[in-house]
C-alpha cells in the first residue's frame, strides 16, 4: 500500500522507483524473530538494490 504512493509519485515526476518486500518470520513455526538474521537480511536487501542502481547511474 505504501509503495503504491511512491510509485505514483515517481511516475508523476518521471523518476525510477523500486520496492523490496520480505518476510522476516515464519509464523507457522514460531512467533520469534531472530534479530541477527533480520539485520543481515535487511542489509542484503538494501545492497541488492543500491549496488545495481549505483552501477546504472555511473554509465
Amino acid at each position: 500500500m505504501e509503495c503504491g504512493t511512491l510509485f505514483k509519485m515517481a511516475g508523476v515526476y518521471n523518476f525510477a522507483a523500486a520496492a523490496i518486500c520480505a518476510v522476516v518470520a515464519a509464523r507457522t513455526v514460531s512467533k520469534n524473530i531472530i534479530l541477527e538474521q533480520k539485520d543481515i537480511a535487511v542489509k542484503n536487501a538494501i545492497a541488492t538494490v543500491v549496488h545495481p542502481a549505483t552501477f546504472k547511474s555511473g554509465n
